[in-house]
């Protein structure tokens, strides 16, 4: 919902086939949709909308105008996407909660963000989120394992993949998410590609932060 204030053509990925079909779904405004109002109105809200219902259905609309696809992806495969597009490029990527829970290691974390880069256009941005020193995230009462990755290693990842890190913000961790996360803090990173190849880019700011 955030990205369609900057962004009018959107494609969402994601690696599970149920989570593509729900968003499906809510984009179709299906009668089984799942209802995620609660989070449009928390964004009508960051944009200052007076009105948070009317807000709410303001973004919601232009979410659903903006996002052009829906698709499966696998960031452990090069081109990422699983539905046999080759050679996209964007100007931004998104990447929320996946690299470090879908690494094992510090080698596959490298190899997610190498992938991630490719698929940005020369100056496009990689917005990267997630947690710090975690090494388990829990859905329902499943634990799965993740990489314990740190600012320094996470850093690495992103040069290794050509890309410049112009913002890092985190957050140190809150209490009420330990039944779910046992983490040190929670960041969001914002990398740049170089505009030309093997061309450094003039530094810029960035403001983010952690939602």
């Amino acid at each position: 919902m955030a990205a369609s204030v900057a962004f009018e053509r959107i494609v969402m990925a994601d690696l599970v086939p149920a989570n593509v079909r729900e968003v499906r779904k809510w984009l179709d405004a299906a009668p089984d949709a799942k209802d995620w109002t609660l989070f449009a109105e928390r964004q009508a809200a960051q944009e200052g909308a007076r009105n948070l219902k009317e807000g709410a259905d303001a973004v919601i609309a232009r979410t659903r105008r903006a996002v052009r696809d829906v698709t499966l992806c696998n960031i452990a495969e090069p081109g990422v996407f699983l539905d046999g597009r080759q050679g996209a490029q964007f100007d931004a990527v998104v990447a929320c909660l996946c690299l470090d829970s879908g690494s094992v290691d510090q080698a596959a974390h490298r190899c997610a963000t190498r992938n991630l880069a490719a698929l940005l256009k020369p100056g496009g941005m990689l917005v990267a989120c997630g947690v710090t020193g975690n090494p388990y995230y829990t859905l329902c009462t499943k634990r799965f394992s993740s990489l314990v990755s740190c600012e320094d290693s996470i850093r690495d990842s992103l040069l290794r993949a050509g890309l410049t890190v112009h913002h890092w913000a985190a957050e140190k961790s809150t209490a009420f998410m330990r039944p779910y996360l046992d983490y040190d803090s929670a960041y969001v990173t914002v990398a740049r590609k170089a505009a030309v190849d093997g061309m450094a880019v003039e530094s810029s700011v960035i403001a983010s932060g952690a939602n």
